[in-house]
């Protein structure tokens, strides 16, 4: 388990049990973990509420304290589909179990991350008049937070932007909730873990669960012209591995991975630059290590936009380049590239001037005064 966020000590029942959901991508996953890690270090208990073999049960594997419990559920998807049709009966399956989970149980809140797998959780408290805290990290609501507002206690964000659109009489400015480790990085770990050279500068790229395709097959096309100027370490994401070019550049400062569980902070904290996507807790982890970044957000083709808006806040606030989605292309990446080295003062400097509060520390603020 990573380490604990050092958190201003409160008295607190040992015996509190906060029940966490949200799930569907890593991004509905890890800023729990981040308070599940807080939450224990004061003495609180944890339990996960998400779905059988899905990227939350995955995640929360290394969490033997935590018990996981799953419900039934199902996405609404945005295009024609027949599991649409059956799941709306998922959903009420899944309130229902939630109903009866939460019952047994009796946490003293639920936090939603959101997520399809989140609505029913909601419900399944509002029945048992449970407080619900729902998060939302983006510009926007996310359609599970959206119908999750009407039972929702209290609305946290992670940007000020969003508020102005959101109508509930308890709206907070959060941030977004970060493990402790990226507050407390070491280069020097991420040297030995991954065996870097450090002849060169590192680059680290990530695409995330929805789009490293895109990044991964351009990162393999521009092999040869960034090696000569890089280290690279590209998180290729599960079942992205390619023998071809980790064969071909072995040896080369060219380093290949699915997916880090431990570490990564540390490996960004080691980076001189970073290209990724433009999720909002990867831009709230870029600015509290202070890394200049190259940022490819996904198009509202594959997601709601809201990517292509936390790129331009990203980039007006100094902290580093974009390309479209469409656009990136080995070409384009050397070009960005090149302007990035040539003001990477002025990046890394703008982005040292942006102010980056605890918000693992506020949210847990919170869940004491409940």
């Amino acid at each position: 388990m990573s380490k604990n966020v050092k958190l201003n000590r409160t008295k607190i029942d040992k015996h509190d049990l906060i029940a966490f959901t949200g799930g569907g991508s890593a991004g509905h996953v890890t800023p729990n973990l981040a308070l599940i890690n807080a939450w224990s270090e004061q003495g609180g208990q944890s339990m996960y509420i998400g779905r059988a073999e899905s990227v939350e049960s995955s995640l929360l594997e290394d969490y033997d304290q935590v018990h996981f419990y799953s419900i039934p559920s199902e996405r609404l998807r945005r295009y024609f589909h027949w599991g649409n049709f059956i799941m709306p009966f998922i959903v009420i399956i899944g309130i229902l179990k939630s109903i009866w989970l939460l019952s047994q149980k009796r946490p003293k809140l639920v936090f939603s991350k959101g997520g399809f797998v989140a609505l029913p959780v909601v419900i399944g408290a509002w029945f048992n008049r449970i407080p619900v805290l729902i998060h939302e990290s983006d510009g926007s609501l996310g359609l599970a937070n959206r119908l999750s507002l009407p039972f929702a206690k209290i609305v946290c964000l992670g940007q000020a932007r969003a508020k102005p659109k959101i109508k509930h009489k308890d709206v907070r400015v959060t941030g977004s909730p970060l493990r402790s480790d990226f507050y407390e990085t070491s280069p020097q770990k991420a040297i030995e873990q991954f065996s870097l050279s450090q002849q060169k500068k590192l680059l680290v790229v990530f695409g995330g669960s929805l789009g490293a395709r895109k990044i991964n097959e351009t990162i393999w096309a521009s092999l040869e012209q960034l090696l000569e100027n890089y280290e690279i370490m590209h998180v290729v994401g599960k079942g992205n591995t390619s023998q071809e070019h980790s064969q071909s550049f072995e040896g080369h400062d060219y380093h290949q991975i699915e997916y880090i569980r431990e570490g990564f902070a540390d490996l960004l904290g080691a980076a001189h630059l970073v290209i990724c996507r433009a999720g909002a807790n990867a831009i709230a982890e870029l600015i509290a290590l202070k890394k200049p970044a190259l940022l490819i957000p996904l198009s509202s083709l594959s997601s709601r936009g809201d990517q292509a808006l936390n790129a331009e806040d990203f980039i007006k606030s100094g902290g580093g380049q974009m390309i479209e989605n469409e656009s990136f292309e080995p070409q384009s990446l050397i070009h960005a590239l090149n302007s990035l080295e040539a003001s990477y003062n002025d990046h890394l400097n703008a982005l040292c001037q942006n102010p980056q509060s605890n918000s693992t520390q506020a949210i847990i603020d919170i869940f004491n005064s409940i």
